[in-house]
Formats: C-alpha cells, sequence, structure tokens
C-alpha cells in the first residue's frame, strides 16, 4: 500500500495569483482567482472589518449585515473574478467589466450565481499544482 503524498495537494500560487478558468454551467467559463488572493482578503479588511463586531457576544445586525454581504460581492467582482464568457441575461450575451459584475453579484435575484462563484473560488481542487494530473496519469 503506497502512503498518502501531500504533494498531491500542493497549491499552485500562480493559479491562485492569476486565476483559472472553469466551467460554471454549461458553455458559461469564468476565470477565478481563490479566496485566499491577497488583494481580495485586502479589500475584506479595508471597507468590511468595522462591520463585524468584536468579542464573543458580537452579533452583526441585519443592516450590517446586508452591508457585509455587499462588501464581499464587490471584493470578489474586483478582486477574484478575471473575466468570463458565455453569460447571457433574457437572452443577452453580458461581457465581463468590473462593474458588471458588481452589479449581478448585488443584485438579489442573482444570490446563487454569486454561490456558485463563491464555491468555485474557494474549491481548492481548481488550485491545485499540476503534479495531481501527471500521477493520475502515471497511475493509469
Amino acid at each position: 500500500m503506497k502512503n498518502f503524498d501531500l504533494a498531491s495537494i500542493r497549491r499552485d500560487k500562480k493559479k491562485v495569483d492569476e486565476g483559472v478558468e472553469v466551467e460554471l454551467c454549461p458553455n458559461f467559463f469564468i476565470t477565478l482567482r481563490h479566496r485566499d488572493y491577497a488583494p481580495y482578503r485586502e479589500h475584506l479588511q479595508r471597507h468590511g472589518a468595522h462591520l463585524i463586531p468584536s468579542g464573543k457576544k458580537g452579533r452583526m445586525t441585519p443592516s450590517k449585515m446586508a452591508e457585509f454581504e455587499k462588501v464581499q460581492a464587490e471584493a470578489t467582482a474586483r478582486h477574484l473574478i478575471v473575466g468570463w464568457r458565455g453569460l447571457d441575461i433574457d437572452g443577452e450575451e453580458v461581457p465581463f467589466t468590473v462593474a458588471t459584475a458588481v452589479n449581478i453579484l448585488t443584485d438579489p435575484e442573482h444570490f446563487e450565481f454569486y454561490e456558485l462563484i463563491c464555491q468555485e473560488s474557494d474549491s481548492n481542487a481548481n488550485f491545485r499544482k499540476q503534479i495531481v494530473d501527471d500521477q493520475a496519469k502515471n497511475s493509469e
């Protein structure tokens, strides 16, 4: 029996910083960075830290929660989405711009779309070093 090789799940910093293209839905491709991308985290810190209560019993009010969710969506649009292709709204193609992404991600009607993006940008499998694919080919 072969031991688990930790290298098989090593993160590729270049993919985290430059992004990877994933097919989020049929015929819709989006290039995303990982949520550990430093400018994303800095945006959250700069624009959202004051909204998070301190202390063990601190609770975020509904209005602060809504404001923080908007900060997260804006940070995602500005720093995690590199681009997309194949997106339509009501039959009209929507080219990627940061402003368009901010509008879509902060629109409650498109919350599920935002959630899909968050899941993919948080998926470590999307950001692993190439060795994983190479090892799979060698084991066949």
